[in-house]
């Protein structure tokens, strides 16, 4: 069951960089060129009952430009752009080609706002993830295909069809999500790339109206952030609310689309929403939360324009019931009778209101009181302020009324009574308290879309997937639920945020963190098993031992489970599975974020560290704990010489293989250069060990140190990870951490600065692969997956890897294994995908580098020295020589051995110190240092 959490208000603010006019039918609507400062989101996404800031900080300070101290707004349109114009190859190792699988989950699904059903064939639905794609399904949700090219957005907020006789092959999809995905953080939510369209019923689809425009650090397009999309069934128009205008409409002309206001001005409404009935009459709501008071185009309220009339009149302009402050709404008309109408409003602090609109006389009718307001705050309607909303009235009957939140609630009198709770609460939450959620239907609601032919049928988009139901007025009682179906039947979209360690060769069980779905755990092994929910909430770090499973949960919990006879992790949520398992993270613990890293030690799987805030904990005998533990002090220990300073956070570790027990350890502030140690014999007492400090002086204060990689073959060799926007992102050390060579290459932010039509991207993990003799770096992204086998400081070329499978969707998170050469990436939104060595899945029987007897000599030089090699494996040889900050010094290539061991290499004009020495040969990279006096 996923927990929840306050958060704090967020203040965003939006710089609008465009200075043209729109018309609005007889108004003129001018852009300015410079926002507001009051312009905000007043509430963060997922505000409810408990008290944590963590989330949105940890997102934030995972994401933002320190320089800044902000997201770039609409960076994601920006680097979707930059996405095209990278190097795109097909994964090999030497000779071997790897395929590429998408493994799943295929049950478990992800958040969903968009959601339509074809008004001639309710087999035929297209959905879509907001950061997951769109996905077109011929057999009413039995089975899933995902429409998009790899290539295309995969951040999906509103899906329609156009209803008109004829044209119904024409469907429309919008894209940006204001608030709630992590994936490009909370505070700055996940931009869109515009307006797309496909007129062969859902099959392919082209963007016809926004993208990038021309500044990464504005939100400078009106589609950036779209909650709604719809197509006026009278004359073919297709209007969209736009956040921070209101609602807007794109109409074709001499083969372009353009660009018009329909009712809004820039900064005046952070929310809007709008319905539209078979005849073309509109109904709309605008914010009051960010409202311009100096240049008002329209008083925030309810408005309703006649098919048959130019402009739009507020309704009830003088009611006392409607609030006066109030964030966003959604507003729907009934489709059976054209004078009804409910709005169902969020005005701030978790408080709700909802009222009938009667358009026969112009009037709002308040029912706010007989909204449901059962148990706890899962039982009531505004627990999570905005996040989630959604309302719909069922097509044949005015009064059957669908409202929802974090659970969904249903009338049959548009709430004019106080509404029963084994007849109402019918989703989200399960209305009995011996269940976490309802049976087979998630928490946190965000679309509901009656059938158009059977309309007793709903179908229901959560932050868990899809769920249907073919009669929804059919009674229920406190045992006998709604009969909800899970219709995530190949709908991939779930969000990852870490995935285990792959430890055994072979090995077909994945388990890892998702957003909202806690850790799913299956079996790959070219078809996908059913899904099996080993930890809750947001899930967040995990292991895979021999003795053990363990699986974290956001703010760091940690759960220990045991196996069951097949080796697969048993649930503590599944009945008759929970006979081992304990909660083991240290109750004195504080200062944990919300994804809050541990790590087990590979060599001694009976050590745990776990990260809090300024401490390191560590657990030598973490099986020994008791089974049904809630919290646990036992074994636990913070040793004091592990501490970062005050104001700085533990944000990631890593344990090395060989040799063994080398714990690396980084730490976060949000003003300070960012801090990375070393501790050669973390397995010592807590009075014998020793810490390195082994920091990147060239990393950037405020940068937030998301992965530390270690070759598992070598130590001494690293890859240090900053997973903000526009800093120096990936760091590589072939010694301990005691030099650094910046490895950014061709995603490296330089390039930005000086080329403003390119964008950064966040690096988010690394990997080193050692396979057949070869040696693979891959870095995940948000822009997809990477990969190169030939580190060369600022010119390093990274190429996108599998574009045909993962595209550019969210990465969040890479896993190599050295024993069967498996590749295996987490997305944050299209599930996990696994690349394999196409030829057998055998051991590796090759794991060192390849010997060449690699020396530099005299070392110490004065500058001028050579380099040798004793073994031939190549008539072609390359040396590159750098500095410790990266810089290029000098590039040699050599036809021979004899050619290359003759050369002397010459730095006497070149400042004192240590330089690093990379030999390229036969697609790999060998280096050493030499120390010029």
């Amino acid at each position: 069951m996923k927990q929840h959490t306050l958060t704090l208000a967020v203040l965003v603010l939006f710089t609008i960089g465009l200075s043209f006019l729109l018309y609005n039918n007889n108004e003129t609507i001018e852009l300015k060129t410079k926002v507001p400062s009051k312009i905000r989101s007043s509430y963060s996404p997922k505000a409810v009952a408990q008290a944590s800031a963590g989330r949105d900080s940890y997102f934030f300070n995972m994401l933002r430009d320190p320089a800044l101290n902000k997201i770039p707004n609409g960076i994601r349109s920006r680097e979707l752009a930059f996405y095209a114009s990278l190097p795109k190859e097909s994964l090999k190792s030497g000779n071997t080609e790897y395929t590429w699988s998408e493994a799943g989950p295929n049950d478990v699904g992800g958040r969903t706002r968009a959601l339509c059903v074809d008004n001639r064939n309710s087999n035929i639905v297209i959905a879509g993830g907001v950061s997951g794609g769109i996905w077109k399904s011929t057999d009413k949700g039995q089975s899933w295909q995902l429409k998009n090219s790899p290539n295309e957005t995969y951040s999906v907020t509103s899906i329609c069809q156009d209803t008109r006789s004829g044209q119904e092959n024409t469907w429309y999809y919008a894209s940006g999500e204001f608030s709630g995905n992590s994936a490009d953080g909370t505070e700055s939510s996940l931009s869109g790339y515009g307006i797309y369209k496909s007129t062969d019923n859902g099959e392919t689809w082209s963007l016809i109206y926004g993208g990038v425009e021309n500044n990464p650090f504005d939100w400078d397009n009106y589609t950036d952030y779209i909650s709604k999309i719809k197509v006026n069934p009278n004359n073919g128009e297709v209007l969209f609310a736009a956040h921070a205008h209101g609602i807007m409409k794109i109409y074709e002309d001499a083969g372009s689309y353009k660009l018009t206001g329909e009712i809004g001005g820039l900064y005046d409404y952070i929310y809007s929403d709008f319905d539209i009935d078979a005849q073309g009459n509109i109904l709309a709501v605008l914010s009051e939360d960010s409202y311009n008071t100096d240049a008002p185009a329209k008083a925030p309220g309810v408005y309703y324009k006649a098919h048959n009339q130019p402009t739009y009149s507020q309704i009830d302009a003088s009611s006392s019931t409607f609030p006066t402050t109030h964030q966003r709404s959604v507003i729907r008309i009934a489709p059976s009778d054209a004078t009804i109408g409910y709005v169902f409003t969020h005005k701030g602090g978790g408080n709700v209101s909802f009222h009938k609109i009667d358009l026969s006389n112009n009037s709002l009718i308040d029912r706010t009181g007989n909204l449901p307001a059962f148990d706890d705050s899962q039982g009531k309607l505004g627990p999570q302020a905005n996040y989630n909303m959604t309302l719909a009235i069922k097509p044949n009957d005015a009064n059957f009324v669908i409202i929802g939140n974090t659970s969904l609630f249903r009338s049959n009198d548009g709430f004019a009574t106080s509404v029963e709770k084994d007849y109402s609460w019918i989703g989200g939450y399960s209305s009995n308290s011996s269940f976490g959620q309802y049976p087979n239907h998630h928490a946190d609601c965000h679309i509901s879309v009656f059938d158009p032919i059977n309309k007793n049928a709903l179908w229901s988009g959560h932050d868990g997937g899809l769920s249907y139901v073919s009669d929804i007025t059919q009674n229920t009682t406190s045992s006998t639920f709604m009969p909800w179906e899970d219709k995530n039947n190949g709908y991939n979209v779930t969000q990852y945020y870490t995935i285990a360690d792959i430890n055994i060769a072979n090995d077909d069980r994945y388990i890892g963190g998702t957003q909202d779905n806690g850790t799913p755990g299956f079996t790959f092994n070219e078809t996908t098993s059913s899904s099996k929910l080993i930890g809750s909430g947001d899930g967040s770090y995990c292991y895979l031992g021999e003795n053990y499973a363990y699986v974290s949960s956001q703010n760091g919990r940690v759960i220990r489970t045991g196996y069951n006879a097949q080796n697969f992790p048993l649930s503590p949520y599944v009945s008759g599975e929970n006979s081992n398992w304990s909660n083991i993270d240290p109750t004195d613990a504080t200062g944990q974020l919300f994804i809050n890293p541990f790590v087990i030690n590979p060599n001694n799987e009976q050590v745990m560290y776990y990260a809090a805030g300024e401490k390191i904990w560590i657990n030598k005998a973490i099986e020994t704990i008791p089974n049904f533990e809630s919290k646990t002090m036992q074994g636990w220990s913070a040793p004091a010489g592990l501490d970062v300073p005050s104001g700085y956070t533990v944000t990631s570790m890593s344990i090395s293989k060989n040799p063994a027990h080398i714990f690396y350890y980084a730490a976060y502030s949000t003003s300070e250069v960012p801090l990375i140690y070393k501790v050669a014999n973390s397995t010592a007492n807590e009075a014998s060990l020793t810490r390195t400090n082994i920091s990147i002086p060239e990393a950037s204060s405020g940068s937030y140190p998301h992965n530390i990689a270690i070759n598992p073959q070598d130590a001494n060799e690293i890859i240090i990870v900053f997973s903000n926007y526009n800093v120096p992102s990936i760091f590589h050390s072939i010694d301990g951490g005691l030099n650094y060579i910046q490895i950014d290459g061709n995603l490296s932010y330089s390039v930005v600065e000086t080329d403003p039509s390119v964008s950064d991207v966040s690096i988010r993990s690394a990997s080193i692969l050692n396979w057949e003799g070869k040696k693979t770096y891959f870095i995940s992204t948000s822009i997809g997956l990477y990969k190169t086998q030939l580190l060369d400081g600022a010119e390093t070329v990274w190429a996108n890897t599998a574009p045909e499978k993962l595209g550019n969707v969210v990465c969040n998170m890479v896993k190599t294994c050295d024993l069967d050469g498996k590749v295996v990436a987490a997305t944050h939104g299209r599930g996990i995908f696994v690349g394999k060595p196409s030829v057998g899945t055998s051991t590796n029987s090759n794991l060192k580098d390849n010997p060449l007897n690699l020396g530099v000599y005299p070392n110490p030089s004065n500058g001028t020295f050579k380099v040798s090699i004793r073994s031939v494996v190549s008539d072609h040889f390359a040396i590159s020589i750098f500095d410790t900050n990266g810089r290029s010094i000098s590039k040699q290539t050599f036809s021979s051995l004899v050619e290359l061991n003759n050369y002397q290499f010459n730095l006497t004009n070149e400042p004192t110190g240590i330089y690093i020495i990379k030999l390229y040969t036969n697609n790999q990279v060998y280096s050493q240092k030499i120390n010029i006096r």
